[in-house]
């Protein structure tokens, strides 16, 4: 068993490392605790052609606080709480330096299912403490979800202290990376990251909670995926996001010079002359179309910011919105809009990567089950999800850009065919949002086959909306005793 203490970057650093491999004995006896709260665990950056496998990785202490519930007051949204021992407690000080809302689950005294009543409901980071190993929790009232969130004495409830920037495997600059037979706990944002990296490939990878009676695995999605990625024969379960998530990231559009070049602040992943570049109008969440760099000049700003001038081998759109002419989107409007409180008349438009980002993800043979948000999140072109299970989950999967995440641009050629989908409240979801929440007029999610899928016990089979050029087809809903055809 690995102690690796804080004071360090990463508990273990394995970056720029070129044709390795890492290898345990199994995930069963090579184990890694991780003491630094506040490190990521593992470092696979700047690698290539490189193996990490057959060992178990987690932090020593959950990054969640979780209890059983007492009672609950609507009248100012706050509920009493009885807190497990070896989660954090609900008014632990480190609670005050997430930068990400925290948003709850809410489960059945056996912690297994996810009850409606407690969706997207957000830990207002405030906590009483009652003695006793009870505490006052109180949540954000401003969401406009809590007007549905009556947890009920006996529901088990989970805070997570979610940090983005701690992950538990990251492999941002690396290309070829492989992950086998990796076992990751208690992560505080994703177990697997594959931001900024090229080609990474998980296989017979697993999440699980660190103890049965524990409820998350990871605070964020567990797979949170690079350009070209694989997951196949993985298992993945307790999320406190998204099984996988493999997006397109995008950025505002700063300022135009001219008719053909833009600038914007620089991007993780690669960009070089020759790449295609989207266009994105997230005020109406419409697709403006491809444009292939000609050139690419880094430079510094007159506060001294890095910033990116970018040349196409085409003229801009004409009605293209720069921060010049929206403004910038401070932090708190951006907080506002990505959680319902608010929205904007006027937007920059955005700038998406998607060879760095995303694009060309497969999926096959892999099981995801019980988590609070989604399956996988299909938001990037060219993805292929065959032969998976998805079991005990909200959502399925999705086939979506949400804009007011800057995440996106509209998937396409996307193929889903031969899964099972299994006690969800959504099977499969297609939509595209408007920066300001709201589904497009647009039907920019295109080439989409949804072919032989089975969904048992399935509330909402499909909700498909956005979509030009699908196939749907040859898929069976059973409820009950009852086979119904789906064509």
């Amino acid at each position: 068993m690995g102690h690796l203490q804080d004071g360090v970057t990463a508990h273990l650093d394995l970056s720029c490392l070129t044709n390795c491999a890492v290898v345990g004995d199994s995930p069963e006896t090579t184990r890694f605790e991780f003491g630094g709260y506040n490190k990521t665990g593992v470092v696979l950056c700047d690698s290539e052609n490189t193996t990490l496998a057959r060992a178990d990785f987690s932090w020593r202490e959950a990054p969640f606080a979780q209890g059983v519930v007492e009672s609950y007051d609507p009248s100012n949204c706050t509920a009493v709480v009885r807190h497990h021992p070896g989660t954090l407690k609900p008014d632990d000080p480190r609670y005050g330096k997430a930068k990400n809302a925290q948003v709850c689950g809410l489960f059945t005294a056996d912690g297994k299912a996810l009850h409606n009543r407690g969706a997207t409901v957000f830990f207002d980071r405030r906590a009483d403490d009652l003695g006793g190993g009870r505490y006052r929790i109180y949540f954000d009232r401003n969401r406009r979800s809590i007007e549905k969130f009556r947890p009920c004495p006996g529901d088990v409830i989970v805070l997570p202290d979610r940090d983005n920037g701690i992950q538990g495997v990251s492999t941002r600059g690396s290309s070829f990376c492989n992950l086998v037979h990796v076992w990751f706990r208690n992560a505080r944002a994703s177990a697997i990251s594959g931001a900024g990296a090229h080609y990474v490939t998980a296989d017979h990878c697993r999440t699980f909670p660190k103890s049965p009676d524990l409820v998350f695995s990871s605070n964020a999605d567990t797979f949170y995926n690079a350009r070209g990625s694989h997951l196949a024969h993985c298992e993945f379960w307790g999320m406190n996001d998204d099984g996988a998530n493999s997006l397109g990231r995008g950025t505002a559009i700063l300022s135009r010079e001219g008719a053909r070049t833009v600038v914007v602040y620089p991007q993780g992943g690669r960009a070089r002359a020759g790449d295609v570049l989207q266009i994105m109008h997230p005020m109406e969440g419409r697709f403006a179309g491809d444009f292939r760099i000609v050139a690419l000049r880094a430079f510094k700003a007159k506060n001294g910011g890095n910033r990116w001038a970018i040349t196409f081998d085409r003229d801009l759109p004409a009605d293209l919105v720069t921060c010049v002419e929206a403004g910038q989107i401070d932090t708190a409007t951006r907080y506002a809009i990505t959680h319902g409180l608010g929205k904007v008349k006027k937007a920059p438009d955005l700038l998406f990567f998607p060879l760095a980002y995303g694009t060309g993800f497969t999926m096959l043979d892999n099981k995801i089950h019980d988590l609070r948000g989604c399956g996988l999140n299909v938001q990037c072109p060219h993805a292929l999800v065959d032969g998976n299970m998805f079991e005990n989950i909200s959502i399925g999967m999705k086939i979506t850009g949400l804009t007011q995440w800057y995440e996106g641009t509209p998937p396409c050629n996307v193929v889903v065919r031969n899964n099972v989908f299994r006690d969800c409240n959504t099977g499969i979801a297609a939509h595209f949002l408007t920066i300001n929440g709201a589904l497009s007029k647009e039907r920019p999610i295109r080439w989409v086959e949804i072919v032989s899928n089975r969904l048992e016990n399935v509330a909402r089979p499909f909700a498909l909306n956005n979509i030009a050029d699908e196939i749907v087809r040859d898929n069976v809903v059973v409820r009950g005793d009852s086979m119904i055809p789906f064509l």
